[in-house]
């Protein structure tokens, strides 16, 4: 039997109570299911003979299991399972765990006999609650009533402590799994170095891609190299990226449509029309199409290179092939119109988003507005905004702050205090820029009383103020007009900035 020790201090402890462990499942989730509660449903028992219907609520579930547990003779630990694992798909994490210890599935002497998978779907829900210590407590209790883990068990572990950042626990739970002689898929692989890459530790990550390449059973696919080549891309190591890229090529490994997405973004983000030429036509070639996602971060990067007119045409084009553009396509197009001053044909845009029933969000408002602002129709931005709550849309900080910034530059002060109290008092705190906002609007505007006022209340929030800001109050501390303790607070707020 397989023993797992940790004598790390600082090491997620593998072996503790069981007692523990029951107790706080009761604090985690105290829902109770009464059966007579529960709307019965004759989905008869679940099994392979008798699958689970595809349209299945969790109350059907619920029912069901009620159903199943009060049935003589009892259906096998494998049916529990699998309605087990269909609460889990639906993402009812405390359900699961609550149905489990309601029922003592994991109990000292349990009505029915759980497997190593019934211990397993315990550890996957309380990994995905972020609970990963007592996940470590049912393992320990797995081992020591014998259970042998398998490589899906080590898996879910790795990938809770990879959630919660605790990289160097997941490379040693990883290397006890393989000195204990278990093989790891290559989704072991996959998550442990999807773990790392997001931590930045592409060094370890290439060490471990080597190691599955020197591997006669666990060679790496394509999300491996897709995952690695995607944190290159980010951190901009185009050259390693490609590099990687046509590795896995040669060694007959096929790019899918995430593969290529990942390089397209990085060379748009760089600039790099030619080689995205290249790349779209080589997924042509290999005859994979274009999905919205990569649509839209074409559409975007033309847009934001002032190619407005290509990426409007590249819109008309996935509507043609039947690749409805999204709500981030149309953002990214209505922004590129905004930046080349046809505020008018982003507006259109919105229409059309509405008519194709893809719904703004309230980063397509703060947009609009921002276009509006810029181009010094702030009436009409101020249409918009109200227009906003109409749609069901709250605006968040951003939108507020976009909309008291074309306030001050209009010069309309009173309007811009008006919407800053709005603000605060719909509950949308104002942050560092919104009081950086409002505060050179005040000082532009010569309202020195009133900039006072705001620094003490940002400087109460716990904000300081920007490089530009802090020009402007220097500025101001020639103004001889000034009463001493004004001067004497900005002096102070200008020597904490530095």
């Amino acid at each position: 039997m397989m023993t797992m020790t940790t004598t790390d201090e600082n090491c997620i402890p593998v072996h503790l109570s069981v007692r523990i462990f029951c107790s706080n499942l009761c604090k985690i989730s105290s829902t109770g299911f009464s059966h007579s509660n529960k709307r019965y449903h004759s989905y008869g028992i679940a099994s392979k003979s008798n699958p689970l219907p595809n349209d299945l609520t969790i109350a059907d579930a619920l029912s069901l299991f009620d159903q199943m547990f009060y049935d003589r003779p009892l259906p096998s630990i494998q049916d529990f399972c699998r309605l087990l694992t269909r609460i889990v798909k639906m993402k009812h994490y405390f359900t699961a765990i609550s149905l489990i210890q309601r029922f003592d599935l994991l109990g000292l002497r349990p009505l029915i006999k759980p497997t190593i998978y019934t211990f397993t779907i315990a550890i996957n829900c309380l990994c995905h609650l972020n609970r990963v210590i007592f996940g470590f407590s049912v393992f320990g209790k797995a081992l020591k009533l014998g259970y042998e883990p398998d490589c899906t068990t080590f898996t879910i572990l790795i990938r809770g402590l990879c959630k919660l950042g605790e990289i160097h626990q997941a490379v040693k739970l990883f290397d006890q799994f393989v000195e204990n002689r278990f093989q790891p898929s290559v989704v072991t692989y996959g998550t442990l170095i999807n773990g790392l890459c997001k931590s930045g530790d592409m060094p370890a990550a290439m060490i471990l891609l080597r190691r599955m390449s020197e591997s006669r059973t666990c060679p790496p696919d394509t999300m491996v190299y897709s995952t690695i080549i995607d944190s290159l891309c980010k951190s901009r190591q185009l050259n390693e990226a490609f590099h990687l890229f046509y590795e896995m090529i040669g060694k007959g490994i096929s790019p899918d449509i995430v593969t290529y997405t990942c390089l397209i973004k990085a060379l748009c983000y760089c600039k790099l029309w030619e080689e995205v030429k290249i790349l779209i036509e080589e997924m042509f070639t290999q005859r994979i199409s274009s999905n919205v996602h990569t649509f839209s971060i074409l559409v975007d990067g033309l847009c934001k290179e002032g190619r407005v007119t290509e990426a409007h045409n590249l819109v008309a084009l996935m509507i043609k092939i039947d690749q409805m553009p999204n709500t981030i396509t149309y953002n990214s197009l209505m922004d590129g119109y905004c930046l080349i001053g046809r505020v008018d044909d982003a507006r259109k845009l919105l229409d059309v988003m509405i008519d194709n029933n893809c719904a703004p969000s309230v980063i397509s408002y703060s947009i609009l507005i921002n276009g509006y602002c810029k181009a010094k129709r702030v009436d009409e931005a101020l249409i918009l905004f109200k227009g906003m709550s109409e749609k069901g849309i709250d605006p968040n900080a951003i939108t507020y702050t976009i909309m008291i910034d074309g306030f001050c530059k209009k010069g309309k002060l009173n309007e811009a205090n008006e919407l800053f109290s709005r603000m605060k008092n719909s509950g949308c705190l104002p942050d560092a820029w919104t009081y950086n906002t409002i505060l050179r609007g005040t000082l532009l505007n010569n309202q020195t009383s009133k900039a006072i006022q705001f620094l003490e209340s940002m400087k109460n929030s716990g904000f300081s103020v920007d490089v530009y800001t802090t020009g402007l109050l220097i500025n101001y501390l020639s103004n001889e007009q000034l009463d001493a303790s004004s001067t004497y607070m900005l002096e102070d707020v200008i020597k904490a900035e530095g």
